[in-house]
């Protein structure tokens, strides 16, 4: 229930994008951190 709330506030707050698409971003963004750190 609290994932539900949680991701209602983030809908409204990122103009309608989903939580999962914010975690691709996220993990995508980490991705490239770590590969640039070990170069």
């Amino acid at each position: 229930m609290i994932e539900q709330v949680s991701q209602e506030i983030f809908e409204q707050k990122f103009g309608g994008l989903k939580v999962s698409d914010i975690k691709a971003l996220t993990q995508s963004t980490i991705a490239q951190h770590v590969q640039d750190t070990r170069l």
